[in-house]
């Protein structure tokens, strides 16, 4: 319940976060699996697209031009990826920032 002295010779932020010891499981820290999340395996095989892609979830029935996404893995080729979802419903949305594709995901 005490906050963490950063030390820094000569420099100055407003804020440090530091993160727990990591390993990793599919490219993302082993910390995010905590907490009723699972690694949830996202198939991008079938979408045609040019990458690099940022793969976005977000909960089914948000707006998603409003919403903050639950999890984002940015994505340099094609292939799978792994996002981090408690149960339930989710809208993914895969965009390059020129085109995107969008589709339902339930995790159970």
């Amino acid at each position: 319940n005490n906050p963490f002295k950063l030390e820094q010779r000569g420099a100055y932020t407003d804020l440090a976060i530091f993160h727990p010891n990591t390993n990793y499981i599919d490219n993302r820290p082993d910390w995010l699996f905590e907490n009723d999340n699972k690694p949830v395996s996202i198939d991008l095989s079938d979408i045609t697209i040019d990458y690099p892609v940022m793969v976005l979830a977000y909960q089914e029935g948000e707006e998603i031009d409003k919403a903050v996404p639950v999890d984002i893995v940015n994505l340099e080729t094609p292939g799978t990826c792994t996002l981090g979802l408690t149960k339930g419903a989710y809208e993914i949305v895969i965009t390059n920032g020129k085109e995107s594709f969008k589709f339902n995901k339930n995790v159970k």
